[in-house]
């Protein structure tokens, strides 16, 4: 082999070619899609964030037509059952009778509009109540892509957390956009997850309700030969899948559907010889709908994706499943089911905790990418022909290293990601110390799940009162003496601090989390969508530091600022808010603390409302040659190594030495950093003295050497803008993920 590879490379001369860009299959059309005809292999075409509910992606449902199934609810267009809080989409089954009451149930009429009704079929846009058909006794709401957004083939993937109470039926689902194949199921269905919201329903010993979920695809001739039983995939778990988000996903090619949840495979339909032979028709009294299609037909045409919260229905709650908490309280086959469900409504409204989001379905994003093509290198040799050597790795410049860190990636891999359904303390290293960050910050960073914790899919940093578990006079007369194994930073007195009158033990507890064991690397794309506090003096943080310092101490082997920022509302610095309406992206670098660099490589960008008001990405693109920051993928700014960092800080004169000679022209960015996440409070560096905090005044002064406790005496000025009952003074952390470059 070796031979004939030297007698190839003599005579022949070797073309490699490597495109950049893999185009791919998929296929898209609607006003939110990308004005364009052809895509890269796996680039995002779609995503919503849910930082507000986009009407020009979404359609709501306006009709009580039920589904065909004769749901019992009504769908509507009303922000009592469909509104974004927190960058999460809810969807809220409410009762009709609260806004009408209980009588126009029964005797009421519902007439939409005809061009405002989007389903006309089973009286969906007429219905009069009687006694015995009253009128669909719940309000919910399904929103749909059905103008603006429908692709073929690619990967969509939905993280979402699934609503408890009995006799719900959340859905994430496509249909076709053209019924190019005929009515229903001639066309298809995707079902990419469905539920039931019972606790304890049954079907024999097998929980059906929370603890199961399932994806399901219908085709057929006809809606009475449905091939679904050939593609319908489950899964269980204890505990069921309302207790928190999870990830939906259907990777969709020209030969097969897989379904995902939380990147494990739930099921694999392949196309095979087709769905009419796998529905097994052949001899049937039906013609072939798909003749004309291919293999994959009815599955080769574009669909709109679609969310609903449903309730009830005459198909999907079977009436041998054994409903433990109560009985079921209609029968299928009743032509009365919807008032038998209402009249047992004190049987089963006590299991939707009305008063919670326990009945909400919750949806944190939605994301679709291009399919993914696999990339080819051809070989071309002038005295032969050899094709082959396909991969679809292309190599990266990223390294990384860390006990949470792949071995092995290519170009574009995300090699790092946590979406918080839970504190994962293998990835996240606690802080537990009283240093100050070197800026004699005035909280106390400890691992207590009163400051750090996750909540629907979201890393909450809370601020409390140190008093609040040791009570006022600890601060004065305390002594904190961390042990040295559980201490992370002994400076400053970090691990052991005495209270006096005058120097008090730090007032606020809170929290840091850090990457330093499990994860760092050099050079790629780090995202962060977190939403900034409120609160005078808060100080939230998204950075990198060195693991190793290659260079020497801070700030010679540098510091990456992806984001900061400052909790008061009413902060001005001359006319500009530099509270919660300014954030800023920083590098320090130097040969001294004396000397930082971090004037010429400073951002900041101010938006009204604030950064508080919504969720946000954060992002930072780190190459061989510069580093820039976004925000909601707009560039904020850009850092070019140029000549060097030395060049760029303007020390050559200094009589300093050059600490990175020895490195990169991007030294002393040319290492693996890790990545920090903060929530600070005060300080003698972060909040100047000059600035005009317009709530009330700065109760410290900088240089005071009793500043925190100036801070604490002057709490009646900033506690009432923490709104402690809230979660107005959390950082809140949706995602981190890191791609190789």
């Amino acid at each position: 082999m070796k031979s004939l590879f030297i007698l190839v490379l003599l005579c022949g001369v070797i073309n490699l070619i490597n495109a950049q860009c893999t185009a791919s299959l998929t296929t898209v059309a609607g006003t939110e899609a990308p004005q364009k005809t052809s895509f890269c292999s796996g680039e995002l075409i779609f995503e919503d964030n849910f930082d507000f509910l986009d009407h020009s992606k979404w359609k709501h449902e306006n009709t009580v037509a039920g589904g065909g199934n004769w749901e019992f609810q009504w769908y509507i267009n009303d922000r009592l059952n469909s509104y974004t809080f927190g960058g999460v989409l809810h969807f809220r089954p409410t009762f009709t009778s609260d806004i009408f009451g209980e009588k126009f149930l029964s005797t009421g009429r519902i007439v939409i509009d005809e061009e405002k009704c989007t389903q006309p079929d089973w009286n969906g846009c007429d219905r009069q109540g009687t006694p015995e058909n009253i009128l669909n006794p719940i309000r919910s709401a399904r929103v749909s892509t059905w103008d603006s957004f429908r692709f073929r083939f690619g990967t969509l993937e939905i993280r979402a957390k699934m609503p408890a109470g009995d006799w719900l039926w959340p859905a994430l689902w496509m249909m076709p956009r053209f019924e190019t194949y005929g009515g229903w199921p001639r066309s298809g269905e995707i079902d990419l997850v469905e539920m039931r919201g019972n606790r304890e329903l049954y079907d024999g010993s097998l929980n059906v309700g929370v603890n199961h979920v399932g994806s399901t695809l219908h085709f057929g001739p006809d809606w009475i030969a449905n091939g679904w039983p050939t593609a319908t995939q489950s899964l269980s778990r204890d505990p069921g899948f309302d207790q928190d988000f999870h990830v939906y996903r259907v990777e969709w090619t020209p030969t097969s559907i897989r379904f995902l949840y939380d990147n494990m495979i739930a099921g694999t339909v392949e196309a095979g010889q087709g769905f009419w032979v796998r529905g097994g028709w052949q001899s049937s009294i039906w013609e072939n709908p798909w003749a004309d299609g291919t293999i994959m037909a009815p599955f080769d045409q574009q669909f709109y994706i679609i969310m609903n919260l449903a309730v009830g229905g005459v198909n999907f709650f079977a009436d041998g499943f054994e409903n433990r908490n109560s009985p079921k309280p209609w029968r299928n086959d009743s032509p009365t089911a919807p008032r038998d469900f209402w009249n047992a409504r004190s049987e089963w409204e006590p299991t939707w905790n009305r008063t919670s989001e326990d009945s909400h379905m919750q949806v944190d994003y939605v994301r679709v990418w291009a399919l993914i093509t696999m990339r080819k290198l051809i070989l071309a040799v002038s005295l032969f022909a050899a094709v082959g050597l396909a991969s679809a790795c292309t190599p990266t410049v990223t390294t990384a290293s860390g006990t949470n860190a792949p071995s092995n990636f290519c170009s574009g891999d995300l090699i790092f990601e946590d979406n918080f359904n839970t504190l994962d303390q293998q990835k996240w290293r606690h802080e537990n110390t009283l240093a100050g960050g070197g800026n004699w910050e005035f909280q106390w960073y400890v691992n207590d799940r009163f400051n750090s914790y996750t909540f629907g899919g979201v890393l909450h940093f809370r601020p409390t009162y140190t008093s609040d578990v040791f009570g006022e006079a600890f601060l004065t007369s305390g002594r904190v003496l961390i042990p040295a194994d559980e201490c992370t930073e002994s400076q400053w007195y970090g691990c052991d601090r005495q209270g006096t009158a005058t120097n008090i033990i730090n007032p606020i507890r809170s929290a840091r989390i850090t990457t330093w064991d499990s994860f760092r690397f050099r050079f790629g794309t780090l995202e962060i969508r977190a939403k900034m506090p409120a609160g005078d003096w808060l100080w939230p943080a998204l950075w990198l530091m060195p693991r190793f310092s290659l260079y020497g101490t801070w700030p010679r082997s540098g510091e990456i600022d992806l984001m900061e920022g400052r909790g008061n509302r009413q902060l001005f610095n001359g006319n500009t808010n530099v509270g919660v309406e300014q954030a800023g992206s920083t590098m320090h670098f130097g040969p001294d603390w004396t000397l930082n660099g971090w004037p010429t490589a400073h951002y900041t960008q101010n938006r009204s409302p604030g950064f508080d008001a919504n969720f946000h990405v954060y992002k930072l693109i780190w190459t061989q040659s510069s580093i820039q920051f976004l925000y909601d993928n707009q560039v904020v700014g850009t850092v070019e190594a140029g000549q060097g960092f030395w060049a760029r800080g303007g020390w050559q004169g200094s009589g300093w030495a050059n600490p990175w000679t020895s490195g990169t022209v991007m030294a002393p960015f040319d290492q693996e950093f890790y990545i920090i996440m903060n929530l600070a409070i005060g300080g003698t560096n972060f909040f100047s003295d000059g600035f005009d905090n317009r709530n009330s005044p700065k109760p410290w002064n900088n240089n005071s050497p009793t500043a925190p406790r100036d801070f604490w005496n002057g709490r009646a000025g900033w506690e009432p803008t923490w709104n402690r009952n809230t979660d107005d003074s959390h950082l809140q952390v949706d995602y981190v993920r890191v791609w190789a470059l």
